[in-house]
């Protein structure tokens, strides 16, 4: 597609994590910080050019139920491995300690339009462009699986340094997937079924034992040759295909619980159930009204942790808006 004179919804840590390890700034030693706050100017001028109105939202802390919390004693382990590896002249991925802090100090000083979450952020990113109808722009997968009327644009084809077009009508060449085209190959199937396909694949909430398990006990229609997929991709396809012959996600939901055929089925299907219904986004966005108020209103109080309800107003703007 040709993005210009829109909305755009911004992951804000994918945007500088993508920023960081794609310019070959240093790691080793600290941070690049003064080339990251050039590129980071750089990348909002390209959307300014292209007359797009960033709206960024970031993660804040860990979820209060701990439901990723296995996924995020993993990475951490993985960052230790990786910053050893740096440590030692080998090869390694770790973000400097301040180039989240840089980056909303730069987005400050821009006027950029800025929300920082309570906890994880996708399901508000994902939200806030239902309600406006508009892309989101990231790298997470997930967005794979909601279902967005403006689409998803991976940041692996957002060219944002390459802007095309007449000087009235500047535009960054990009792609664009939506849920509706992305069912179509697959025997046009119930696009409600994709978030039993993520909980079941193994997403950050899906103990990977559960995956293993169905993956070893399931029989696939053999994949239509000519289509030359490593192990990974043929499963994924080969799952998408099986699905599509069900027609509500509740058939299919029996029919994986049958072949799991665990004794503790209550409990598995209300795990996968839960799951499945953090893909189910609201009609309206509490985020939408932060964004467009001139004093912006707190976002949705319903939605936070018990102990943040009784806190101060100051304190709950401050974590908002990303100063604390």
């Amino acid at each position: 597609m040709r993005l210009r004179d829109c909305r755009l919804v911004i992951d804000g840590c994918s945007l500088y994590f993508r920023l960081y390890f794609n310019s070959g700034l240093d790691q080793a030693r600290g941070g690049d910080y003064d080339t990251f706050v050039v590129l980071v100017r750089q990348f909002f001028a390209a959307l300014s050019e292209c007359s797009v109105q960033p709206f960024v939202v970031l993660d804040g802390g860990m979820d209060q139920t701990d439901k990723k919390f296995r996924t995020l004693q993993e990475r951490a382990q993985s960052k230790i491995r990786e910053a050893n590896a740096l440590s030692r002249g080998s090869h390694g991925c770790v973000l400097p300690l301040l180039v989240c802090e840089v980056f909303k100090q730069v987005l400050s000083e821009l006027g950029i339009p800025l929300v920082q979450c309570i906890s994880e952020a996708d399901f508000e990113i994902a939200s806030l462009a239902k309600h406006w109808g508009c892309p989101v722009l990231t790298n997470d997968s997930d967005f794979y699986i909601f279902d967005l009327k403006g689409g998803y644009l991976p940041f692996s084809f957002f060219q944002w340094n390459n802007i095309s077009g007449k000087a009235t009508e500047r535009y960054i060449p990009a792609r664009n997937f939506t849920v509706n085209r992305f069912c179509s190959h697959f025997n046009h199937m119930n696009k409600q079924l994709l978030p039993l396909f993520a909980v079941v694949i193994g997403n950050d909430y899906t103990p990977a034992k559960i995956t293993e398990v169905f993956f070893s006990r399931v029989e696939f229609e053999r994949v239509p040759s000519g289509r030359k997929y490593g192990r990974s991709s043929s499963r994924v396809e080969g799952f998408l295909l099986w699905l599509s012959q069900f027609t509500s996600p509740g058939d299919a939901l029996d029919e994986v619980l049958e072949i799991l055929s665990e004794q503790r089925k209550g409990t598995l299907r209300t795990q996968l159930s839960a799951g499945m219904q953090d893909y189910q986004l609201p009609h309206s966005s509490s985020l939408a009204q932060y964004f467009s108020s001139p004093q912006p209103a707190l976002p949705d109080a319903q939605g936070l942790p018990a102990a943040l309800v009784s806190q101060p107003e100051w304190l709950l703007r401050m974590v908002a808006s990303g100063r604390l």
